[in-house]
């Protein structure tokens, strides 16, 4: 097992009132809000099935000095049809603090939690996206461990993973192409 590192890179709330928590939210200068209606599936407490939920994030929250250079997410949440963990939680809460982690470290938090008696409240892998800079391109398999009552908040592991389920790499830049300039043999002075 590799040294584990927990990061707060996310913080997800579950209001009661999803318009009312981003108005009030918007009000107070968080003004940038990206929408995503996610369908997912796997277990829930153990039980199989599948869920949809609409998230919106916002990327203002933080103060810009996270040394991966990554800036903190701030998640509404909001499931509108089947099973998810949030039914075992009190209603308008903190739904979790959130990372992004590689699949291998993902195996890693899974072992830890195990040998301490923490089970999975959930995971799934999602199946479908609306928001438009990742549809068509990006998939999220994420496990939240049931830690609320050790320390009064889900923990949530977040791995990235391209369409067909392997790790989703971003696509390198593209440079744009150096002009080669034929060369005459004759030199221009310099005046």
């Amino acid at each position: 097992m590799s040294k584990l590192k927990f990061r707060v890179e996310q913080i997800a709330l579950a209001p009661k009132n999803t318009e009312r928590a981003i108005k009030l939210l918007s009000d107070l200068g968080l003004t940038e809000w990206f929408k995503d209606n996610v369908l997912a599936t796997g277990q829930v407490f153990g039980v199989h099935g599948s869920n949809s939920a609409l998230l919106q994030f916002n990327y203002q929250a933080g103060n810009g000095n996270d040394p991966a250079g990554k800036p903190l997410e701030l998640e509404v949440l909001k499931y509108v049809d089947g099973n998810n963990w949030l039914r075992r939680r009190p209603e308008n809460t903190t739904s979790h603090l959130g990372m992004h982690v590689t699949s291998e470290e993902l195996a890693d938090f899974h072992a830890y939690f195990a040998a301490e008696g923490v089970s999975v409240a959930q995971e799934v892998f999602t199946d479908a996206h609306t928001n438009a800079a990742i549809r068509g391109e990006r998939r999220y398999n994420y496990v939240i461990f049931d830690t609320v009552d050790i320390i009064g908040v889900d923990l949530k592991f977040i791995v990235r993973l391209d369409m067909d389920g392997f790790p989703y790499e971003k696509p390198a830049p593209i440079k744009p192409a150096r002009v080669v300039r034929k060369s005459t043999g004759k030199t221009k002075k310099r005046v």
